[in-house]
């Protein structure tokens, strides 16, 4: 359980701004105990992904990685504005689903010395699991998987770079974002009946 007044303070959440999620603080502080008791088996999976992928950073083209759970709190701050931003498509959020729609409960984060070495690692990935479009996620609610057996690429994989950058990305086998100052790979993977976002970029 978590304290409302100490909650909205930690992350500089109006009070207006909550009201407008239409959620209750009574559902967010149920999502909040859901999520601590989840957390260690959340933890397991994080663990067994990076051993079972990423361990022989060689075979997987890489320099490095570093894997997480998500605090309970910015859980509980990211949904408030998911709500506020797009309210049509976290309505049905609550207790009973939210790791349907939260899609970085686990986080990894590769490290390339290259940007040219996106390549090995998007081929590794993409031949360790199913990267089919028709099994991208629209909706999180219905498209959700139940089997936890099937493990796959949930997302298209995206790329986010800066505008003039140098264009090393192939459009047809990732989708190209442009504009800020943000770098980064990303790849949602359902595993183990949970999604795990992977974050590539390089060390610099």
């Amino acid at each position: 359980m978590i304290k409302k007044k100490d909650f909205l303070k930690e992350y500089n959440i109006e009070k207006e701004t909550l009201k407008k999620t239409g959620m209750k603080w009574e559902e967010l502080n149920s999502i909040y105990d859901s999520y601590c008791r989840l957390e260690p088996q959340l933890k397991k999976i994080g663990k067994d992904f990076v051993n079972d992928y990423l361990y022989d950073i060689e075979k997987a083209g890489i320099h490095s990685y570093r894997y997480r759970t998500k605090k309970a709190g910015h859980l509980l701050e990211k949904i408030i504005r998911k709500k506020k931003e797009q309210p049509e498509k976290f309505a049905q959020l609550g207790v009973d689903n939210y790791w349907k729609y939260v899609t970085d409960l686990i986080g990894i984060r590769v490290f390339f010395l290259y940007r040219e070495d996106w390549c090995h690692f998007h081929e590794y990935i993409t031949s360790a699991f199913e990267n089919v479009p028709e099994q991208y996620v629209k909706d999180r609610e219905r498209d959700f998987d139940n089997d936890e057996t099937h493990c796959y690429i949930a997302e298209r994989p995206k790329v986010y770079r800066r505008n003039g950058d140098s264009r090393i990305y192939d459009e047809n086998v990732i989708e190209i974002k442009s504009g800020g100052i943000y770098r980064s790979l990303h790849y949602i993977i359902k595993y183990r009946g949970y999604y795990v976002e992977i974050q590539a970029r390089t060390l610099f």
